[in-house]
């Protein structure tokens, strides 16, 4: 839990907001904050094409929600989510 959280505060929080306030447009906020959460999952974890590909969706599909609704708790709560089946599921596979 504590690396999303890092990359919530850090990219969709703070930099977002630095990006996006007061501006009309969201987009290019998006964009960056996209591609700075994708490089910190690569980071934290494993590289390769397929796992780039694969942060860089995720990473998307957060900051959309974050742009859409407002809220920094909901891609927070939504990374979480994916954390959790990812690993938990891979936990359970492993287990039988």
């Amino acid at each position: 839990v504590g690396v999303p959280l890092a990359i919530e505060l850090f990219a969709r929080g703070f930099l977002f907001y630095g990006l996006t306030a007061g501006r009309r447009y969201a987009a290019p906020g998006l964009v960056v904050t996209t591609v700075v959460a994708a490089v910190l999952h690569c980071f934290f974890f494993a590289s390769g094409p397929i796992y780039w590909f694969l942060a860089l969706i995720e990473s998307l599909l957060l900051s959309l929600a974050r742009t859409r609704t407002g809220s920094l708790l909901l891609s927070f709560a939504l990374h979480v989510a994916i954390v959790i089946g990812l690993f938990g599921g891979a936990l359970f596979a492993g287990s039988g």
